[in-house]
């Protein structure tokens, strides 16, 4: 795959900057209150990498990368998510433990808005709405001018959506956004062990000075 390895640290830095946009939350909406997210798929958070892998390639289509693969991160290809075909999967671990899932959908461009559009909605169906929801364009870009991708592209387009699972003092958490390479990530983590891999990396960091 070319750009592999930049698609990998686009979709690892994604998981941290969605980590700190979930801490801090303030009160505990009505509409989150019964919902539940304990894990990815059939995949619960807190699974080894080798439970996940295994459950992970019994889904149609997928094949690991094992090139891209190590202790900490598991990838794979192919196979679909809600019926959109997947440019990669990527799965994060903290001590053997998945904190989170990503399938990672590159529509054709012309269908991009569409397919996250959908996207919403099918979680929406299933969830309720977003508790955060974003979907703009920075000036002089807007909405049908026919330069929506170009906009994405270069940064001045803007769409992302937030699902919070709030259980007992953990934010688990479902986000779908469009980044600047045109991908749709989907996103599950664990709010209990992304905090854990979030130590992890500032240990790492403060260990290299």
């Amino acid at each position: 795959m070319q750009g592999s390895s930049t698609r990998y640290v686009a979709a690892l830095t994604l998981a941290l900057a969605i980590a700190c946009l979930a801490q801090g939350a303030a009160a505990v909406p009505a509409c989150a209150q019964d919902r539940r997210l304990d894990g990815f798929l059939d995949i619960d958070f807190g699974a080894s990498l080798a439970e996940a892998r295994s459950l992970l390639l019994q889904h149609e289509g997928i094949a690991l990368d094992l090139a891209h693969s190590n202790a900490d991160n598991l990838v794979c290809d192919g196979g679909t998510f809600a019926g959109k075909a997947v440019a990669f999967w990527l799965l994060g671990f903290v001590d053997d433990q998945m904190h989170t899932a990503r399938a990672v959908i590159q529509p054709d461009e012309a269908d991009l808005l569409a397919t996250y559009h959908a996207l919403v909605a099918f979680f929406t169906d299933k969830y309720g709405p977003p508790d955060t929801r974003l979907a703009f364009f920075d000036e002089p870009y807007e909405d049908g001018d026919g330069f929506e991708t170009y906009a994405i592209r270069f940064g001045k387009g803007h769409f992302a959506a937030l699902w919070k699972f709030y259980q007992g003092d953990s934010v688990n958490l479902i986000s779908l956004s469009i980044d600047e390479n045109l991908y749709i990530p989907v996103v599950y983590q664990s709010g209990k062990l992304i905090d854990l891999a979030l130590e992890r990396h500032k240990g790492a960091g403060r260990s290299d000075l």
